[in-house]
Parts: C-alpha cells; sequence; structure tokens
C-alpha cells in the first residue's frame, strides 16, 4: 500500500486563478510513502485502542476506536500532480456507518442498530 502527504496548492491563495467551489481545496503531492497497517484489534475481541479528543473550549472528551497502525516508510519526493478535496454533507448511510462502529462501545447505540 502507498500513501501521499498532500500540501495545499499556491493557486488557492489567488483567487483569479481558483476555478473551485468555496468548500473545495486544490492540494500537490509533497511526499510519497509505503506503508503497513498492522492490526490493533482481533476480529471478535472489543476495542483496547482509542484516540481521544480533548475540547477544552467546550469541556467535552470524545473518543474513536483505533482499530489499526499505520507505519510509513521509504519517504521520496511525491509524483507530480494534484488533488482536489471538497466537503460534503454526510447522508444517511454515512450517518448509520458512523453510528454502527461507535456501537462497539457505546451500549445505547448497540441497542439501537441490534448489534
Amino acid at each position: 500500500m502507498v500513501c501521499n502527504l498532500l500540501v495545499p496548492n499556491e493557486a488557492n491563495e489567488n483567487e483569479d486563478e481558483m476555478e473551485l467551489s468555496e468548500d473545495s481545496i486544490k492540494y500537490d503531492v509533497a511526499q510519497h510513502y509505503d506503508l503497513d497497517v498492522l492490526p490493533l484489534k482481533e476480529e471478535d475481541a472489543p476495542h483496547a485502542t482509542f484516540l481521544l479528543i480533548v475540547d477544552e473550549e467546550n469541556g467535552v472528551v470524545s473518543y474513536h476506536p483505533v482499530s489499526s497502525r499505520v507505519n510509513l516508510s521509504s519517504g521520496r519526493p511525491g509524483r507530480r500532480g494534484h488533488t482536489t478535496i471538497k466537503k460534503r454533507q454526510l447522508d444517511e448511510e454515512d450517518i448509520k456507518e458512523i453510528e454502527e462502529a461507535a456501537a462497539e462501545v457505546d451500549q445505547d447505540l448497540a441497542e439501537k442498530h441490534g448489534i
């Protein structure tokens, strides 16, 4: 597997050159890496590794289960080209997928989705 490190394209700062909508950003490939995915969770076992996000401003801590770890290696200059990333609203299928993943560690969502 491979992965690319993306950086914002300079054209994003020049409105005359930018033909993208307000919620799209063009990125250039800065680095190219090989990656190895290492599982942190066995198939039938509960999650044991979590990402904690602390929002000190609102006094809220959120968590997300982490199923695997990624090791990057062999960093080298990226290939020429760019990628455009656009924001979009979550649809019902996206929300269901997120809730089902959270249901693995949330009893109320587990009951809602029959997990």
